[in-house]
C-alpha cells in the first residue's frame, strides 16, 4: 500500500505526525465531501482537527495539494480489495457483484467520517 502522506523532501516523519495526518485527511474528506474544493477553507479543516492552520500547511503546501492527497487516499482504499473480488478464482458476475456491494458498504461507512 502506498503512503499518500509521505513527508516533503528533507522532512522526517515523527510519531505525532503519523497521528495527525490521518486526522487531517479524515477532516479534509468530510469537508471536501460536503463543501467541494471551492467551498472548503483550510481553516475549517484545522478547526475540526483542533490544530493551527500552519500545521496543515506544513504537510500540504496548498489546499489543492491536500485535496489531491485526500482523493489519492480514497482511491487507494477504494481499489485495495479489487484483486480479491476480480480474480480468476471467482465467476465474473460474482466478482463484479461482490466488488460493487463492498464499495457501496464502504461508501456508507466512510462518508461524513471525521476523527
Amino acid at each position: 500500500m502506498t503512503d499518500v502522506c509521505t513527508p516533503m523532501k528533507g522532512r522526517k516523519t515523527s510519531a505525532p505526525r503519523r497521528a495527525t495526518l490521518p486526522q487531517i485527511l479524515n477532516a479534509a474528506e468530510w469537508t471536501f465531501g460536503t463543501r467541494g474544493l471551492k467551498g472548503t477553507r483550510v481553516e475549517e479543516i484545522a478547526a475540526l482537527c483542533a490544530i493551527p492552520k500552519a500545521n496543515i500547511l506544513y504537510y500540504f503546501r496548498t489546499k489543492e495539494e491536500l485535496y489531491q492527497a485526500t482523493l489519492a487516499r480514497l482511491l487507494e482504499i477504494w481499489l485495495a480489495d479489487a484483486d480479491d473480488w476480480l480474480s480468476a478464482e471467482r465467476a465474473p458476475l460474482e466478482g463484479v457483484e461482490g466488488y460493487i456491494r463492498a464499495k457501496m458498504a464502504f461508501s456508507r461507512r466512510s462518508f461524513f467520517r471525521v476523527g
